[in-house]
């Protein structure tokens, strides 16, 4: 399984349930826009779902269009003037807040872009850490190139930010300090003579020099250290999570990472967030629920029994993935978890949004039809049109550019579409027993 192929269900292909790829159809990642709390988006199995009204609507964005496909969930970063970065295996892709169409930037080339977050609070700069197989290392002996690399503060220009980080680390994932911005963590694993040990690598200088801290998994079958978070206030004070494995930890360091605690122990957590004054931490997980707990004590309490495939704090609401089965897709919650107010069910995409004076072939409008059936959704919530077909290959046969859609019928806005179909149920019930040892990346799930 790749690095990027981390996600709130295993991939597997149930019957009809299967998304295109072969994955159930869930949600493992959602953020919301920095300066722009309407702007929501959300990413999918199969693609993104991207909202402009704070979850009243949602469009889809097939894999196609931002340049991927597979069982591949990119990492995402939105800038404050509303370009959502998306973290490739060959560059970033990014569009505009209210542009259907993406672009590859050509700043990182080919690079494999392994996690891409927020450089500063204000969302004034992104920083994107990658790290790509050294094909010019010696037989035998597997290398990387990882390099951090930061935006301008229009987030159009990349360069390189840092020095290369050691060659035998496969990097995981990466964040920096908001209290201190010369502050950089970046976790991964290394292998030597056959065993595998989790590796965090500590800047105090913005990545001009690395400390090597070794990380002892154990021994139960994890494989991934992945950072969770760093105290805004505290920039020795971080959090982190293992993954690989049915189950999984979350650990504490108040040494800037010389020494961990473990404070939570459990079902392998899918999601995971820091209360903006340090006070709260929450994790997630598919079995166990949502946990909370007084960052004073680390003493978790379930509040709300909910599964959970991702979470993330934004202007006083927190932010869940679930699955219909359970209520939503997407939801958010104003009392600490306690409950949630649904955002999203999948059964109401409304389908490929329209995008006038664009130009060029939109190339998710032969997929619609698809995922339509695929994810159960009404033809009353369709918003694109239905694609012609090709008789002699069944391929979708493109119908016109992007603003040529017709027929738009609008979702409803609030209030679930129905719950999701007992055979969906049953699938979803299947993909948790069949959970296979996903390694779950940061951004799969974890708000800073």
């Amino acid at each position: 399984m790749t690095r990027f192929g981390r996600a709130f269900l295993t991939a597997l292909a149930l019957g009809g349930s299967a998304s295109a790829n072969g994955r159930f159809p869930a949600t493992n990642q959602i953020l919301v826009h920095p300066g722009n709390p309407e702007q929501i988006v959300l990413r999918t199995t199969f693609g993104l779902l991207r909202s402009r009204d704070s979850g009243a609507h949602w469009d889809w964005e097939c894999e196609q269009a931002l340049g991927y496909s597979g069982t591949v969930d990119p990492p995402l970063a939105w800038h404050r003037n509303g370009l959502l970065v998306a973290g490739l295996f060959d560059g970033l892709s990014v569009a505009q807040e209210d542009s259907c169409s993406w672009r590859r930037d050509p700043s990182l080339g080919s690079q494999v872009v392994v996690d891409v977050s927020l450089h500063d609070p204000q969302g004034m700069r992104l920083d994107a850490l990658t790290g790509s197989y050294d094909h010019a290392s010696p037989a035998g002996r597997p290398a990387y190139v990882s390099d951090l690399w930061t935006s301008s503060t229009d987030g159009r220009v990349w360069s390189r930010s840092s020095t290369p980080l050691p060659p035998d680390v496969i990097v995981e994932s990466f964040d920096r300090a908001s209290s201190d911005a010369q502050r950089v963590y970046v976790t991964g694993e290394s292998e030597t003579g056959g065993a595998r040990a989790g590796v965090l690598l500590r800047s105090r200088d913005g990545g001009a020099s690395w400390q090597r801290l070794p990380f002892a998994f154990d021994g139960t079958g994890e494989r991934a250290l992945l950072l969770a978070a760093i105290d805004p206030a505290r920039s020795d004070r971080l959090y982190v999570r293992t993954g690989g494995s049915e189950n999984g930890r979350v650990l504490v360091s108040d040494d800037a990472g010389d020494t961990f605690r473990v404070v939570w122990t459990g079902a392998a957590p899918q999601g995971f967030a820091l209360a903006a004054d340090s006070s709260t931490v929450w994790v997630g997980s598919s079995r166990g629920g949502l946990e909370r707990a007084s960052t004073a004590d680390h003493a978790f309490t379930t509040v709300n029994r909910t599964p959970i495939g991702c979470l993330h704090l934004a202007n006083e609401w927190l932010y869940a993935c679930s699955l219909d089965a359970y209520g939503f897709a997407a939801a958010r919650s104003r009392d600490r978890g306690a409950t949630f107010e649904p955002l999203l069910r999948l059964a109401e995409i409304r389908g490929p949004r329209p995008c006038a004076d664009e130009g060029g072939a939109n190339p998710c409008l032969g997929q619609w039809a698809v995922v339509k059936a695929t994810v159960g959704i009404p033809d009353t919530v369709d918003a694109g049109p239905t694609p012609r077909f090709d008789g002699g290959t069944a391929e979708a046969v493109q119908t016109g550019s992007c603003g040529c859609r017709l027929g738009q019928s609008p979702s409803t806005a609030g209030g679930p579409a129905g719950a999701i179909a007992p055979a969906g149920a049953l699938a979803f019930l299947g993909a948790i027993l069949g959970l296979a040892r996903a390694r779950l990346r940061r951004r799969s799930c974890v708000s800073p």
